[in-house]
């Protein structure tokens, strides 16, 4: 694949393709990428990790030892966000579904989606933190499923899920599943609740309403056409999407991305 911008655009797997990594799909439908002793002409290239716009959280863990390491954690991201990773030769990335949120046992108080909407938090971890033995077993790991257990044991062991409301849950999941352009007028006649409620739903879980939902479900789709075939034109790539024309997709990319279409696709065929 010639693609050599990585990239963790949470509908499409091609960050550390050329790592022969695997995937593996939990309960909750986190996408897990593992990377390791990424040799040194790789990691010239390999300084920055780009996060695409969209409804998920991150977690990125970049270590050569336990001593030396980074734990950086995403929330949802508004426009394209740019991740050092330089000095590290290991990478263990888990991508949560977008109604999958943890967050620290014993935490003063409950930390919603809301609470991450556009940060990046980054963090040294040390001895003491359940993220330094984290590492260090999966340092010892000898395969990639043994990885995945310490990582289901490190999650079980000092994080929390949050509990998303179940109507915005099942709202979420008619809006990602939709054929076409989920509206709010469609979810208030499905739902029986007045488009002022789900609004209040959504931005107390999420922090934005659901019109941005359905913006960053659609945006994921459109990404989806552009990487799996760039040499198209834009009509064909938001056929059945969702955006009324042209001139509304290169819109709502470069409010997206701080680029045109154009623009961002010479970047990807680099």
């Amino acid at each position: 694949m010639k693609k050599n911008i990585s990239i963790i655009q949470p509908d499409i797997h091609i960050t550390f393709k050329k790592y022969n990594n695997k995937e593996v799909f939990s309960p909750c439908h986190m996408h897990i990428y593992d990377a390791m002793n990424v040799s040194t002409a790789d990691k010239a290239s390999l300084k920055s990790l780009r996060i695409m716009p969209s409804s998920n959280c991150i977690w990125i863990i970049a270590y050569n030892t336990p001593d030396k390491s980074k734990f950086i954690c995403a929330g949802s991201q508004i426009k394209e966000a740019v991740i050092d990773i330089s000095g590290y030769k290991n990478y263990f990335i888990a991508v949560f579904d977008s109604n999958t949120f943890y967050y620290n046992k014993g935490a003063a108080r409950e930390i919603a989606p809301a609470d991450m909407i556009g940060s990046i938090i980054d963090f040294k971890p040390d001895e003491n933190c359940p993220e330094f033995t984290f590492i260090k077993n999966i340092l010892n790991s000898t395969n990639f499923d043994s990885k995945c257990t310490a990582f289901a044991e490190y999650i079980k062991g000092s994080k929390t899920l949050y509990r998303f409301n179940p109507d915005v849950l099942k709202m979420s999941s008619i809006i990602a599943q939709s054929d076409s352009e989920c509206s709010l007028t469609q979810l208030s006649e499905e739902t029986g609740y007045s488009c002022r409620h789900i609004n209040r739903l959504f931005n107390k879980d999420y922090g934005f309403g659901p019109k941005a939902y359905i913006k960053f479900c659609r945006f994921q789709k459109v990404l989806n056409e552009i990487i799996a075939d760039s040499n198209r034109q834009n009509s064909q790539f938001i056929q059945n999407i969702g955006y009324s024309d042209q001139a509304y997709f290169q819109h709502e990319f470069k409010a997206f991305m701080g680029e045109t279409p154009k623009q961002f696709i010479k970047r990807l065929n680099q």
